[in-house]
Order: structure tokens, then sequence, then C-alpha cells
């Protein structure tokens, strides 16, 4: 059997919904737990980055998103 794909950044053009969301100019919003893989790191390390101010997150009522932007401006070392 094959694994399921478990690419943490969606495909482009990956679903309807996806490209219905992009035509509205809205992104997907990944996870702690989906940036932490992503960044090879700890869940506990992106809340420390978030308590930092060095990751902004997008607050949905107590949980915390991130957009694709915000973890590539984070990679490259730019400034908020």
């Amino acid at each position: 059997m094959n694994a399921p794909n478990r690419s943490v950044v969606p495909a482009a053009g990956s679903s309807s919904s996806a490209a219905s969301a992009a035509s509205h100019g809205l992104q997907r919003r990944l996870t702690v737990a989906e940036v932490a893989a992503l960044l090879s790191v700890s869940t506990r390390t992106i809340h420390r980055l978030v308590r930092g101010r060095q990751l902004q997150p997008i607050r949905v009522g107590r949980q915390l998103r991130f957009s694709l932007d915000e973890i590539r401006r984070f990679e490259s070392g730019g400034a908020m």
C-alpha cells in the first residue's frame, strides 16, 4: 500500500476549494503543528517564536494560524 501524501504545503491547484479561495484572495492557513513540521522544529519552538514576535500568527479564537507569506518572511530573515 502507498502511504498518503502528507505534504505540509498544498500543491498549487490541488483542489477546487483551494482554487476558489485563491480567486477570492484567501490563502490556506497553517497550524502550529504544520509550521513546526515545515521548519523542522518543535511546536514549543513555534510558540516561543510567537512570544518573541519573530512569527506573526493569525488568531482564530484561541488557535494560532500562519500564512505562507509569513513563513516565507521568517525563513528569509525579513523584518516585520
